[in-house]
């Protein structure tokens, strides 16, 4: 069973043991548990700068609030609901696969390209609707005339 703080909040029944350490595996073998770190500096500045914009709290109380936050904040409610999470939607034979493509030479090449990749596909993305958007103006532009104010 998965256990932590609020590790059954949701509602969702128990996750078996070796399904539950077969995907704390997976989530190494990921980075996931190595990236807890950045993901609790990100919530922390979050949730500071939430509090910065409603106003309500001084700078005192902001960094009040960012010093407990960074002492309470376990990742262990964190990596319990991931499991629950993964859980809901692979079996554990699933996650061994997952787990066996991951640790294999193609699946390392896979993790190594992954922000290349990311990038990539962002910037051509970004380049073919940025095409898209100006092929539409000058067709409204030849169209409608109207739409466009001149330069004063």
């Amino acid at each position: 069973m998965v256990y932590g703080s609020g590790a059954l909040a949701s509602g969702d029944p128990p996750v078996e043991p070796r399904l539950a350490a077969d995907i704390r595996q997976l989530l190494i073998i990921e980075g996931v548990v190595q990236g807890f770190p950045q993901i609790r500096e990100q919530a922390i500045a979050a949730g500071v700068e939430g509090l910065r914009r409603q106003g309500t709290v001084s700078e005192a109380g902001l960094k009040e609030f960012e010093r407990r936050f960074r002492l309470q904040m376990d990742p262990e409610p964190y990596l319990d609901t991931l499991v629950r999470i993964y859980a809901k939607h692979f079996t554990d034979e699933e996650i061994r696969q997952i787990i066996a493509f991951q640790v294999s030479p193609v699946g390392k090449k896979l993790r190594q390209q992954l922000d290349a990749l990311q990038q990539e596909i962002v910037m051509q993305c970004e380049q073919v609707g940025a095409a898209t958007g100006f092929e539409i103006g000058a067709q409204l532009q030849k169209e409608h005339p109207e739409y466009f104010r001149t330069g004063k």
